[in-house]
C-alpha cells in the first residue's frame, strides 16, 4: 500500500509543483523565501523520487527471486514425481523379471524331480525287488580274471511301461544293476519278439550323452557314453512294441 501512495505522488507531486508555478505572482517569485522553498521542495521530490525507485528495485528483485523459488519448487515436485514413477516402474519390472525367471527354474527343477521320482518308483516296483520274472543275462568275453577281482554280475528284471502310440502299443522296462563301474552304459538286448523302437537312461540323473538304436527287428542296442553305469545307478532301458517283448537277453558291450 506505502509503496503504490509513494509512486502516486512522485508522479502527481511535479504537476502541481507546475500549477503553483504558473498561479503565483511575479512579487512572490522573486522573494528569496519563494526561491529558497522551490529549491528545497526540488530537491526533496528528487529524494523522493530515488527513494520510490529503490523501494520499487527492491520489490522487483523479491517478486523475481519468490517466482524462481517457486518455480524451483514446481519443476523439482515434477522432476521428483517423474523420477519417483520411473524408479517405481524399473524397480516393479525388475522384480515381476527375477520372479518369472525364479518360477521358470523351480518348474524346472520340479519336472527334474518328478523325473528322478518316477525312475526310483520304477526301480522299487521291479522284479529286481520283487524277484519275480528273471531275465537272462549272458556276459560275453569276460577275459581272465586278476587277483582279487570280482566277476561282473549283472541282474536284469521288468516291469510294464507307458507305451508310445508313436512306436506301439505296448511297452517294457528293463531295470538293470551292475556290481562293478562300466564304462558308460552299453549293451545289446536280444527278443523272442519284434521291437520297433527302445530308448535308455541312468536312474538319478537328469540327462546322459549318446544314445542306442535298432540293430534289427529283434534287437536293441544302448549307446550311453557318458555318465557310467554303477552300482548306484541302474540303467533303465525301455522297449515299444505291438506285442508282448519278453522273454530277452542281455549282453554287456565292451
Amino acid at each position: 500500500m506505502a509503496d503504490q501512495i509513494l509512486a502516486i505522488a512522485v508522479v502527481l507531486l511535479p504537476t502541481i509543483f507546475a500549477v503553483v508555478l504558473e498561479l503565483v505572482n511575479d512579487e512572490i517569485k522573486k522573494s528569496i523565501g519563494w526561491r529558497i522553498g522551490v529549491m528545497v521542495f526540488g530537491l526533496s521530490l528528487s529524494v523522493l523520487t530515488a527513494y520510490q525507485m529503490v523501494r520499487a528495485t527492491k520489490a522487483a528483485n523479491t517478486d523475481r527471486e519468490q517466482a524462481i523459488r517457486e518455480t524451483s519448487t514446481d519443476v523439482s515436485a515434477s522432476v521428483s514425481e517423474s523420477v519417483s514413477k520411473s524408479v517405481t516402474k524399473s524397480v516393479s519390472d525388475q522384480y515381476t523379471q527375477t520372479i518369472n525367471t525364479l518360477q521358470g527354474k523351480i518348474s524346472t527343477l520340479q519336472a527334474q524331480l518328478s523325473v528322478q521320482g518316477r525312475k526310483v518308483d520304477v526301480i522299487g516296483k521291479s522284479n529286481i525287488v520283487t524277484g519275480k520274472s528273471p531275465i537272462r543275462v549272458e556276459v560275453t568275453n569276460p577275459g581272465e580274471l586278476s587277483a582279487g577281482e570280482t566277476k561282473l554280475d549283472i541282474k536284469v528284471s521288468s516291469i510294464q511301461g507307458v507305451p508310445n502310440p508313436k512306436y506301439g502299443k505296448n511297452a517294457i522296462q528293463l531295470i538293470m544293476t551292475t556290481n562293478k563301474i562300466m564304462q558308460g552304459a552299453r549293451v545289446a538286448i536280444e527278443c523272442k519278439n519284434k521291437i520297433s523302437q527302445g530308448s535308455e537312461t541312468l536312474a538319478g540323473v537328469s540327462g546322459t550323452m549318446g544314445g542306442g538304436s535298432l540293430v534289427d527287428d529283434h534287437t536293441y542296442q544302448t549307446g550311453i557314453e557318458s555318465p557310467n553305469w554303477t552300482p548306484e545307478r541302474p540303467l533303465v532301458v525301455t522297449l515299444y512294441s505291438d506285442g508282448y517283448v519278453l522273454p530277452c537277453s542281455v549282453k554287456p558291450l565292451p
